[in-house]
Order: C-alpha cells, then structure tokens, then sequence
C-alpha cells in the first residue's frame, strides 16, 4: 500500500490493512527467474515468448469485504494473510505494437502450473489446491498530440482469481487512466492535465513479483481517482 505505483500519479495510503485474525501473517519472499526471446516484424508488431519459474514464501493473499465476530465492516479496511509457499512455473506468449505509436496495444497469455508446498487453512479463499492457471491481459494505449490526451487501458482474465465461496474460479480485473492536457495555459508554467482513474485492480503488475498476488485479492473494490495533474 506504501509502494509507488509502476505508472501514473503517486497518492497517499487511501486505506488501512491489518492480519487477519487468527491466521499466521509473515514477510513474503518471491524467486523469479526467466528466459525470454522476442522477435520484430518489421514497424507492425512482434512476437515473444518467456519461460519463467517463481518459488513464493509466505504468499498473500488479500481480503476484503470480510464481515464476522471481531472483524470491521469499514471500506477502506481490508485483512492480509500468509496463503503458504508456493511454486509456479508457466509460459507467456506476447503480441505487441511497437510502443512509439499513436495506437498501440498488446495481447499476453499465459499458462502455468501451480503447486502448494504448504497452504494455510484460510476459510475466506475457499480451498486452496494445486492447479494450472490459464491468464490473458491485453492493453490498449492511444496518444492523440492534436488534444493532449493520453488513454491507457488494461483488462485481465484469468481462471484463479480467488473468491470467498469455492476457491478459485473465472474473472476479471481492469485498469483504466485517462489524462487530458490542458493547452490553454502558459508552457513556464509547467503540463497541467485532467486526470481520471478507474480501477479494480490491486497491484501494478512489476517485473518479479509473484503472479499470485492479484490472484489472491478477494473482492478488490472499485477505485475511481479524478483530480489535476501538474508537472513541473
């Protein structure tokens, strides 16, 4: 929640977190470790291909919306637990526009193995069993200099997102972040934009981190952020 997101505005800690009740809750500490080759065809697209592998301890898992004896019904509180260790080892394939672009978007799919050499006894993730997580994110970028406006968009599926009723099943999460330059001011006076934010995601997805971490997020609400960027 302290961490600086990958992309976009940094914002203060909007919500509060706590262990969840009588459940262990330690550090986590994710091994990464891949190989990857990509191709370019030319200015229309490329092609790549990763082979990673990932030995998790302590994975989270995040909770909200959690209500019971001693537990808060508060928004803007959610409860984090230690899952158990884990192991995940997958293939990516990757098809992208070249990022210098007006229009550009990408397509990832990825499929994986997932094996828990200790899971916890959490009742609010369902049960927790090895699996094969089949995951598509595409995104879509496009940047019109004419307006000074900037959207980017990304929306994800996957097979293992966590729910509070039977483990894991189908869902989605998106990403969505559109900035509006306003030119009528002075260029000394540095870019000021529009900006407007909606997103259910939890994490910013960063090279390394475990691929479970938004997996195991139960019921992420909805973040809608709107205000005016100013970059000096």
């Amino acid at each position: 929640e302290f961490m600086p997101p990958a992309a976009g505005p940094w914002l203060p800690p909007q919500r509060m977190f706590a262990p969840l009740p009588g459940s262990d809750f330690a550090v986590q500490r994710t091994d990464h470790a891949e190989v990857g080759i990509e191709h370019r065809f030319g200015d229309a697209y490329s092609v790549g291909v990763r082979r990673f592998t990932q030995h998790t301890l302590n994975q989270v898992a995040t909770l909200f919306g959690l209500e019971g004896p001693g537990l808060t019904t508060d928004p803007g509180h959610y409860y984090v637990a230690s899952a158990g260790d884990a192991s995940v080892d997958g293939w990516v394939v990757r098809v992208a526009t070249p990022e210098d672009q007006p229009i550009r978007g990408t397509v990832e799919y990825a499929v994986a193995e997932v094996e828990w050499t200790t899971a916890a006894d959490l009742s609010a993730l369902g049960r927790i069993t090895d699996e094969r997580i089949h995951d598509i994110t595409t995104s879509l970028g496009a940047d019109v200099p004419f307006t000074r406006t900037r959207l980017i968009v990304v929306y994800r599926l996957s097979t293992a997102f966590a729910n509070d009723e039977a483990g894991a099943s189908l869902g989605s999460r998106f990403d969505m972040q559109l900035n509006q330059g306003l030119p009528f001011l002075p260029s000394n006076a540095g870019e000021w934009e529009v900006l407007l934010s909606m997103r259910n995601t939890l994490r910013d997805q960063r090279f390394g981190m475990s691929v479970l971490d938004e997996l195991l997020a139960i019921s992420t609400p909805t973040r809608v952020v709107g205000g005016v960027q100013v970059k000096f």
